[in-house]
């Protein structure tokens, strides 16, 4: 207790001294979070009056097979925050997925990875704008600026072999896939590089300035074969329609609603489509999981008897008041919602977990509607 008490005061200390944000270490809860994660840390570093970086207390256990060390917090109240490779000799090489956070770098602007660092589970910092990746740099973990919602900008090193970026926009090195659309780019419009063959895990979360993306011929799948494309596009609030090319063999879109190419799956109803009422086509038997997440302005929906499943969080923070369906309500108790893993719940059954089909259930329902 007596070593935990001292390292608190001696980093209190060190920050007066180089104001590098001691009030939000101090009032924030750092070192209870820290607790949370490997217990306190009784190994910390200094940097060139930039920021504290947190490794395991036992050293060898914070080394990989290469005798590097793995990163698990960063705090700094620098606005231009450049990570280190090297730490008293030491050479890092991963930062872990509680590296980064609100608390440890909430006022940092723009972060420069540097060179030698290999690895970056995810970023998290409420006032990034931009990020700087090195050649280095061999794995960034799916979905790692979706936490970033004020990123403007992803820069790579021109030398790097596995990414590269245009626009601000990260893609692999080949242009084949979308990692990351940066939340606070100002476009209202994107199109999707016609050489782009898939979109990984949560690459245009909360992508608030859009209205529009345009999908072209070239794209097969979103996210890995077992995800589903609403992991790549909810969050994105202002949407207002999805295109897609024609020629695309996989995709297809009507009225700006994102359907597969024969339209007997519908993947994403746009958050902020205008129209209050809405019908889901015939051919549709299925609903995506949060194909409808957020759509704010829909007040009434018309289903066919044809749709037999819907997947978990699909009317997540919807407000649906009525649900005008062609079947009866024995029908309607036959559709199966599927919970988080996967498994299929009857209608009437009280699912666990977050099936949050609930704001649909609490519509009222009008069956044998004509549609």
């Amino acid at each position: 207790m007596k070593k935990i008490i001292s390292l608190f005061l001696a980093i209190l200390i060190a920050c007066s001294v180089f104001s590098i944000g001691c009030v939000a270490f101090a009032d924030n809860g750092i070192c209870a979070e820290c607790r949370k994660r490997n217990g306190m840390p009784e190994t910390h570093k200094y940097i060139s009056e930039n920021c504290y970086i947190y490794y395991h207390h036992n050293l060898d256990a914070a080394k990989d097979d290469f005798g590097k060390i793995t990163v698990d917090f960063i705090i700094s109240g620098k606005k231009e925050l450049v990570i280190p490779a090297t730490i008293n000799g030491e050479e890092i090489s991963k930062l872990s997925s509680s590296a980064f956070d609100d608390n440890g770098i909430s006022e940092t602007e723009t972060l420069t990875i540097s060179e030698g660092i290999t690895s970056v589970d995810s970023f998290i910092g409420k006032s990034l704008k931009t990020v700087y990746l090195p050649a280095s740099l061999e794995y960034l973990y799916d979905g790692a600026f979706s936490s970033c919602k004020n990123l403007e900008n992803i820069i790579v090193s021109s030398e790097n072999k596995n990414y590269k970026t245009k626009s601000g926009v990260l893609f692999d090195k080949k242009m084949d896939v979308l990692f990351a659309y940066p939340a606070n780019k100002k476009s209202q419009k994107y199109t999707i590089p016609n050489t782009i063959t898939a979109l990984r895990s949560k690459s245009f979360y909360h992508a608030d300035n859009l209205k529009e993306i345009v999908i072209p011929a070239s794209l097969k799948s979103f996210g890995f074969s077992w995800e589903t494309p609403v992991n790549v596009f909810v969050y994105a609030n202002s949407i207002e329609k999805f295109t897609v090319s024609k020629s695309n063999k996989k995709f297809s879109a009507k009225d700006g609603v994102l359907f597969n190419k024969n339209k007997t799956v519908l993947y994403a109803y746009p958050c902020a489509k205008s129209n209050k009422s809405y019908t889901i086509p015939k051919t549709v038997n299925r609903l995506i999981s949060n194909s409808f997440t957020k759509c704010k302005n829909l007040k009434n929906l018309k289903i066919t008897k044809n749709t037999k499943r819907m997947d978990f969080c699909n009317f997540k923070n919807c407000k649906i008041k009525n649900v005008y369906y062609s079947g009866s309500k024995n029908d309607w108790k036959k559709i199966y919602f599927i919970d988080s893993a996967n498994e299929k719940v009857a209608y009437s059954q009280t699912v666990t977990g977050y099936t949050l089909n609930k704001l649909l259930k609490s519509a009222k329902i009008h069956y044998n509607a004509t549609i």
